[in-house]
């Protein structure tokens, strides 16, 4: 199943696997995660299809000004974030076990040393995050690539406090797993990393990332979605490549972590 906000693009690309491919089963949904009505009607649309894995792979880099999505909401934060974790909200009842949800991340969240260059995540109450003008960030040209990173610190802090919550619901009878791969900007090979989460029946594990060109990258993408070592036996880890490694400091900040939850929560309910 692809997810596109383009009708005509979702198509051209499930052709393109179709041909790839032969007899592949592909289905196409249209769904915009930067408009959370979008969102909704994409998960009306499956009216409850079991899901093996959910990959969050939509991103958004907007270099200049402050642009807001279908709601007041940032562009930057409800692509890369929030429309992701609606997303994931909505459809945990149709994950099937042992059931893997990835969401893409970037190693730009470790600061520029590590990610050529590209300005480190500067943390902020998510509210401000969300919102434009509450955010100490304006419309510069430096300004949006911190938001892009910032935004991909958030997709580590969602995977790992889907593990730990994960791991505390038990009672689901599920077993989740999720995690992170990295996004890339056009002409530029950023570094990329992925980011495992939940299962419920048992604790999460660490994460971790490093730097790696973006095709090696995007050709792991479905390995994290599978279940096979060592993908397959890490909840709430942090992939590079195929690589289990280490994310920033920052992002093992579980105060951090819950309260994005929490903020995200209130915005999409």
């Amino acid at each position: 199943m692809l997810g596109c906000r383009s009708a005509d693009r979702d198509a051209a690309a499930a052709a393109a696997i179709r041909e790839d491919v032969p007899g592949a089963a592909v289905a196409v949904l249209e769904v915009d995660v930067a408009d959370l009505s979008s969102v909704r009607n994409a998960v009306r649309a499956l009216d409850g299809q079991p899901l093996g894995a959910l990959v969050c792979n939509a991103g958004v880099q907007i270099t200049r000004g402050a642009q807001r999505s279908h709601r007041w909401v940032r562009a930057t934060f409800a692509t890369n974030h929030l429309g992701h974790f609606a997303l994931i909200r909505a459809l945990l009842g149709q994950l099937v076990e042992p059931a893997r949800i990835a969401l893409v991340s970037s190693g730009t969240h470790l600061g520029p040393l590590r990610s050529f260059e590209v300005p480190a995540p500067r943390w902020e109450d998510p509210r401000a995050l969300a919102d434009p003008a509450l955010s100490s960030l304006g419309g510069s040209g430096r300004d949006g690539p911190v938001r892009y990173s910032t935004s991909k610190l958030a997709n580590i802090y969602t995977a790992y406090e889907l593990a730990r919550r994960g791991a505390r619901s038990a009672d689901r009878g599920q077993r989740l797993r999720s995690g992170a791969d990295a996004g890339d900007r056009a002409g530029a090979r950023l570094p990329r990393g992925d980011s495992a989460s939940p299962r419920a029946n048992r604790p999460a594990a660490g994460a971790c990332g490093s730097r790696h060109p973006a095709g090696r990258s995007s050709r792991s993408r479905p390995d994290l979605a599978d279940h096979r070592p060592v993908v397959g036996r890490v909840s709430g880890g942090y992939f590079a490549g195929r690589e289990l490694s280490r994310s920033s400091a920052e992002c093992y900040d579980e105060t951090h972590a819950q309260e994005l939850w929490e903020v995200s929560d209130e915005l999409v309910s």
